[in-house]
């Protein structure tokens, strides 16, 4: 059997925002550019379910949060991998996914303790490199273990990530700075649970807090990638990097990751998938993607047959072959407390639960959900909303499906 690897890396609190690839001119990322300039770019990763656990599910058990029953879905990703010969390790400094880790089908799970928060005096001193440090040690035992089994191997890394200490060196953070601005703040505690900020210069100190952050992530994931491309060394090699949550820098007054916050830092997850070999990359996928898809696309490159219940999502590695696949028209999030975020390439309406009025936010003009134009477009909220129950009828009957074709009036751009 010929080998086949797979890396995937799940960065936790990496906004799509943040990176060069979507747009950010203000933090650096070439590392990560880098990559996805060899990528697969997807354009609309929006999470069904914000938070870790949501992310997870959706991933592992190929489910949508409106489905009935999408938690009892049997069979997770990396135990379904398993009963088809794919040897998984996991690298998490997690421990709550350690824990899990241990019970889905991964054949090792190496945790990788966390330091008190607080600044390091150099970059190599920070979680991030250490993190990577260990984890590059760990790349030639998962592939001798690999090796001795059915030669297909997949090794999963999950980081804190930007929800992990903020411990970048102040001469970093300093570099963010002018000389006419405030100094660098110092503290090393992120602002993990979602917090509301008015304060401008408090909001400033978080958004230079983060850069600083995201810098040495850059950095940091570039050098393992240059090793992993190095010594894995096998033609069929699969490298994926995904957020598995936003994060909010006061774009609605609220710092860190609140999933009852349904716009779009919260909700957008950069996504690339590169592949060695003669598979070239498509360059953007311009449909919704959502986080079972991430979990078909590698089901799919191992060559496992989906069983029933089948998974939601699809893979998108036709797409490197030029083979099409139909666009997503259609992204709905739920959040814990019951309110709908209901998503198209023309608009985003946000549905709360009842007697609270909703909004409604044109896109793509309006990036960051600033100008609510709900009384102005009655026509088009009754079109979402009778979309949206129609949907949620659906989960309940168990037919639950994204495919719908919209039409012009709901899909195009205004």
């Amino acid at each position: 059997m010929e080998t086949r690897l797979a890396l995937v890396i799940v960065v936790d609190g990496l906004r799509a925002a943040a990176l060069g690839t979507y747009g950010n001119t203000i933090s650096p990322t070439p590392q990560l550019d880098l990559l996805a300039s060899r990528s697969l770019v997807c354009e609309w990763l929006i999470a069904d379910e914000p938070g870790l656990a949501g992310f997870y599910r959706g991933v592992w058990n190929g489910s949508h949060v409106l489905q009935a029953n999408s938690e009892a879905i049997a069979d997770a990703l990396p135990r379904k991998l398993q009963q088809a010969g794919v040897r998984s390790w996991l690298l998490t400094d997690d421990p709550g996914l350690a824990e899990r880790g241990g019970t889905e089908g991964f054949a090792e799970v190496k945790q990788i303790l966390t330091p008190p928060a607080q600044s390091a005096a150099e970059l190599e001193q920070t979680h991030f490199a250490e993190f990577f440090s260990q984890a590059i040690d760990h790349i030639i035992p998962w592939q001798k273990d690999v090796a001795e089994h059915a030669g297909m191997g997949m090794l999963w890394i999950h980081l804190q990530g930007l929800c992990g200490p903020w411990d970048a060196p102040l001469a970093m953070r300093a570099a963010f700075v002018d000389e006419e601005d405030l100094a660098p703040p110092s503290f090393a505690e992120p602002p993990i649970s979602g917090q509301r900020v008015e304060d401008p210069d408090l909001l400033w100190s978080f958004r230079t807090a983060y850069a600083a952050q995201l810098e040495i992530l850059d950095t940091c994931l570039g050098a393992f990638l240059a090793e992993w491309e190095q010594l894995a060394g096998c033609s069929n090699r699969l490298t994926t990097l995904i957020g598995s949550q936003g994060f909010s820098l006061g774009e609605h007054l609220v710092v860190g990751c609140d999933p009852e916050l349904l716009y779009g830092e919260q909700l957008q997850l950069p996504w690339f998938i590169a592949t060695s070999g003669s598979l070239q990359p498509p360059g953007r996928g311009q449909g919704f993607a959502i986080p079972a898809d991430l979990g078909a696309t590698l089901t799919d490159w191992f060559g496992v047959s989906a069983k029933a219940p089948p998974s939601l999502g699809r893979s998108v590695l036709p797409l490197f072959s030029e083979s099409p696949i139909p666009e997503r028209q259609l992204a709905i999030t739920r959040s814990p407390s019951g309110e709908l975020s209901v998503r198209t390439s023309a608009w985003l309406l946000k549905l709360p639960p009842a007697g609270a009025p909703c909004q409604l936010f044109a896109k793509p003009d309006d990036r960051w959900e600033v100008n609510d134009i709900a009384s102005r477009c009655p026509e088009i909220i009754e079109e979402l909303t009778a979309l949206t129950q129609a949907a949620l009828e659906s989960g309940t009957a168990g037919n639950f499906s994204l495919e719908q074709d919209l039409g012009e009036r709901l899909n195009a751009p205004h």
